[in-house]
């Protein structure tokens, strides 16, 4: 009974984060608005590390891709930095015969990083491509030029949180 249950976690555990995410509205281009350039970074679709997800910071906005999806970042032109982490490894679900519940997770943020530099121009859209490695190594993340990013995304689901095919992130607005 134990083994049997011990496996059903396990296999609900590394299937939890595709079947969330995959709900999400395929990928559609979005136009950038005027001024402005759009950064799609997607993560695509395998089961090895599916279980984990891949944070990803931007212009001063956070994401978790999960395999299969992307998220979408209306940014301005100009230099940007695409903080690729992953910071939680080794998740795991405990279980006790009385019905408690717990998870347990270590994060290793100091080797978990993966920034990729990019250069984006008004009304251009950029591709980053991010995958899983192994736990306690950083996702592999690659600026993905020419063809290729729109080929690689298309089939992809929108993260939670976005509505339709808009982006997820917009530029945050000046403080006083």
């Amino acid at each position: 009974m134990k083994t049997w249950m011990g496996a059903l976690v396990c296999v609900m555990s590394s299937t939890a984060c595709v079947s969330q995410y995959s709900q999400g509205p395929r990928y559609e281009r979005v136009a950038p608005p005027e001024g402005q350039s759009v950064v799609h970074v997607y993560r695509p679709q395998k089961s090895w590390g599916a279980a984990s997800s891949i944070d990803v910071f931007l212009y001063g906005r956070h994401v978790s891709l999960c395999s299969g999806s992307y998220a979408t970042f209306i940014v301005p032109p100009g230099s940007h930095t695409v903080d690729v982490a992953i910071l939680a490894f080794g998740t795991v679900i405990l279980m006790n015969g009385l019905g408690f519940t717990g998870i347990a997770s270590s994060a290793t943020e100091a080797n978990a990083r993966a920034p990729v530099p990019i250069e984006v121009t008004p009304g251009e859209s950029a591709f980053v491509k991010v995958e899983f490695t192994s736990a306690g190594e950083p996702p592999k993340s690659t600026w993905v030029k020419g063809k290729d990013g729109p080929d690689e995304i298309s089939g992809l689901h929108l993260i939670p949180g976005g509505r339709g095919r808009w982006p997820v992130a917009f530029p945050p607005t000046k403080q006083d």
